[in-house]
């Protein structure tokens, strides 16, 4: 009857047992990453405030951390990377780099199904090969001895789930 439901409810609501109130809350989750990163779906990401070139932050980001210059495989994460990392303001040094044979390849070795590029960019002018992100997420080919801010990322590859599991129909692949 519906009646006796309503007062069931009533008295489920309003006369709650004392011990219901009194469970603690979980206790916090542990960032799996080191205080200076900031964590986003089990990886971890630095802006390394201090320019150097595209080579020295490599070796900077695998010697401080056992890291690579940051990886992008999807909008979510250079959007997170954008806003929350780079804030909006700097260009920084990204480990996608221009190969030989012309094709682009990441530093840690993620395959490149995602990219972002700037109108009018990969420019492929000479000696212009790696890439910097800037302008909100737009990316850059540039030459790599110039001196940039860089972001390191410590990518939980043996993760189950990466957080995209398919090509994004909007990328712009090069």
């Amino acid at each position: 009857h519906p009646r006796h439901l309503t007062v069931l409810m009533f008295w489920l609501v309003c006369f709650r047992p004392p011990s219901a109130s009194s469970i603690d809350p979980p206790p916090a989750t542990k960032s799996p990453c080191p205080s200076d990163y900031i964590s986003w779906y089990q990886n971890c990401y630095k802006l390394v405030e201090e320019a150097a070139s595209w080579e020295a932050a490599q070796a900077a980001c695998r010697q401080q951390d056992r890291g690579d210059l940051v990886s992008v495989d999807s909008s979510y994460e250079q959007a997170f990377l954008s806003g929350v990392v780079l804030k909006g303001k700097h260009e920084a040094w990204m480990g996608l780099r221009r190969q030989g044979d012309g094709s682009y390849k990441w530093s840690d070795g993620w395959p490149v199904f995602f990219t972002q590029w700037g109108p009018g960019e990969p420019s492929n002018l000479q000696d212009e090969g790696c890439v910097v992100g800037y302008n909100f997420g737009q990316w850059n080919d540039e030459h790599c001895n110039v001196s940039r801010k860089f972001i390191c990322k410590h990518a939980n590859r043996e993760s189950a789930s990466r957080h995209v599991t398919g090509v994004e129909a909007s990328s712009h692949q090069s």
